[in-house]
């Protein structure tokens, strides 16, 4: 009965020490809403990241045209640094607000000491102007 118990303190103390761990290293998610001008042009949402891992999370909560009716459903996004090269392995994310979870934006290997990026947002058709509800999250 004794090693029983041991086991199970053994197995809570590690779970908790494993919470702890993680949630130190998840920072604060930003919600931000943002106007989107015609012609895709990106707007910049600054960030400061760990540098630790090498991705981060974009998502799109909601977008809405501000001059027509409301049918969009998407939007384009990328992480650039501080000196606008973008840094992100792919160069452009497809954020649906139909999609539930985030989308992962990988770094570019020599690009994973970068602490000081902007997350890049612009509407998904270039004759349309918008309005978007995004979250995004560095690591």
């Amino acid at each position: 009965m004794k090693r029983i118990m041991s086991n199970i303190a053994l197995v809570l103390t590690m779970a908790v020490l494993f919470s702890v761990n993680v949630s130190a290293a998840i920072k604060d998610p930003i919600t931000k809403t943002i106007d989107l001008p015609k012609n895709q042009k990106w707007v910049s949402c600054s960030a400061t990241r760990t540098g630790d891992y090498d991705f981060c999370y974009a998502k799109c909560q909601s977008v809405y045209s501000t001059t027509s009716s409301d049918n969009f459903t998407r939007i384009q996004a990328r992480v650039v640094n501080s000196s606008g090269t973008r840094i992100s392995v792919d160069s452009k994310y497809i954020l649906s607000e139909k999609d539930a979870g985030s989308a992962v934006m990988n770094i570019k290997r020599g690009y994973l000491s970068a602490k000081s990026i902007k997350f890049q947002f612009r509407g998904n058709k270039p004759e349309y102007a918008a309005r978007a509800k995004v979250f995004y999250n560095v690591m």
